[in-house]
């Protein structure tokens, strides 16, 4: 914690002294009273510039790789558009008057989400939607979700009024599942169905009965069905995964071995779309859920 501070830097040969910092020349300099907070300016200022840092966002492995499926992005915005659009001709055949009311869009996806971001903005540059007419309500939690959600917004051409945070307009942060006014219901409700790791979320279905509760006349909750197919693969990762790691007794027990035969886990934090695998049959088609229509749901398929 300590450094070496060069005053007067001189050769010294044959009794001559050849300084090498013109130290004679001028007034003498005055050491500063903190020489720690100089050396410490001087090394902050090596190869930057003054310009005021840039924000920082974290966000959780999944949700990065969520943003980084393209191919996934990319369907849920043609999808997107054809119901922005059906919503759109539903309002224009019962409303006569000139001026449409708006399209409310709830997300309530888990954790970071840029659906409502991209509903809103499909409701600007779209051009068989009427510019204006696309509400978007996101329902993040989390304070630098909603600023990163803003800094995207603004990046990208959205109107700041055309994203709100529903949060922001209820009592009860556990109540996303909201109306939107008194007198007005949602167009369209956002879920997110499925994990990364390829599994149903949790109390989806019980999501979605709500969610049909709260929509207007002709609305619709978004994907209206989900189609689960299978798919056998042979994976090292997975088996790695599967494993109990050490070989400590539990209990006092050598159970390791033996759970290592016979265990089938849940793989929470794996990424079906970047597992290194290989496939040993084609995907095959289980079953359908139908968010809209649970009665559709109670049939009979089966699996060869």
């Amino acid at each position: 914690d300590s450094y070496l501070r060069l005053c007067c830097v001189a050769i010294f040969r044959d009794g001559h002294t050849f300084h090498m910092d013109n130290v004679n020349n001028g007034p003498p300099k005055i050491l500063t009273a903190n020489p720690e907070a100089e050396l410490c300016s001087a090394l902050a200022g090596l190869q930057t510039n003054q310009e005021k840092p840039s924000r920082v966002f974290m966000l959780e492995s999944s949700e990065i790789a969520l943003l980084n499926n393209t191919a996934y992005n990319n369907s849920f915005q043609r999808a997107m558009s054809k119901l922005l659009v059906s919503l759109q001709s539903t309002r224009r055949s019962q409303q006569s008057d000139t001026e449409l009311d708006p399209i409310y869009v709830l997300d309530v996806s888990e954790g970071f989400s840029v659906l409502s971001l991209m509903a809103a903005q499909l409701g600007f540059e779209d051009k068989q939607i009427s510019p204006g007419l696309v509400q978007g309500y996101s329902s993040v939690e989390k304070e630098h979700h909603q600023t990163l959600l803003r800094l995207l917004a603004k990046g990208n051409g959205v109107p700041e009024n055309a994203l709100e945070f529903w949060l922001s307009h209820v009592e009860d942060d556990s109540a996303v599942l909201q109306r939107p006014a008194i007198e007005k219901l949602w167009s369209a409700i956002i879920l997110d169905c499925i994990e990364t790791c390829g599994l149903i979320r949790q109390k989806l279905l019980e999501k979605a009965t709500l969610a049909r509760c709260l929509l207007e006349d002709g609305g619709q909750i978004f994907p209206e069905r989900i189609v689960i197919h299978g798919m056998l693969v042979e994976s090292d990762t997975l088996l790695l995964e599967s494993a109990v790691q050490g070989t400590e007794p539990t209990l006092g027990f050598n159970i390791a071995p033996f759970i290592n035969q016979f265990t089938v886990p849940v793989h929470m934090f794996l990424d079906l779309s970047t597992l290194e695998c290989t496939h040993l049959s084609e995907p095959v088609e289980l079953f359908t859920l139908d968010l809209m229509n649970s009665i559709a749901n109670y049939t009979n398929r089966e699996v060869k």
